[in-house]
């Protein structure tokens, strides 16, 4: 981030300089810091608006940034992005998407492999019981007392 202030304008005292409690924390701060960088960049680094955002765009989308970030923001979505989009950014393309997990296995120390092996199993026994786990929101859990009241009354 010192390239910011040195090169590209931004006052020192908008770096980030916090532990953040979530992801979305860090990465609205982020877009936030970009946003800055943009503000206080030189006059002459953009022709128009257009070419403005479409650098900003081109350079997120030449280095692989936006997926890190949408798969972040969209987890439904992480396993596909992650193994079709960010893994050929730091690692050979797998020979296939299928397999492309056994290739990076070697990656990972005993202990990490073993912790694996260990949910592996943990995770098949859940398949057996099918157990719905959930952490009902406030609303919901209010609306169970709620039931559970007015079935006590009768």
């Amino acid at each position: 981030m010192n390239e910011l202030v040195r090169l590209g304008g931004l006052p020192r005292s908008k770096l980030l300089d916090t532990i953040f409690s979530t992801t979305s924390c860090y990465l609205e701060a982020l877009a936030d810091l970009n946003i800055e960088h943009m503000v206080h960049r030189r006059n002459d680094a953009v022709e128009s608006v257009d070419d403005c955002r479409r650098n900003h765009m081109q350079r997120s989308w030449d280095s692989g940034n936006f997926w890190v970030v949408y798969a972040a923001l969209n987890s439904f979505a992480f396993d596909a992005i992650y193994w079709e989009k960010i893994d050929p950014l730091f690692f050979k393309a797998a020979q296939s998407l299928e397999t492309a997990w056994k290739e990076r296995l070697g990656l990972l120390g005993e202990n990490e492999i073993e912790e694996m092996e260990q949910l592996v199993v943990r995770k098949l026994e859940e398949m057996k019981t099918r157990i719905l786990r959930w952490d009902p929101d406030e609303y919901t859990v209010e609306a169970v007392a709620k039931v559970a009241e007015v079935d006590g009354a009768y």
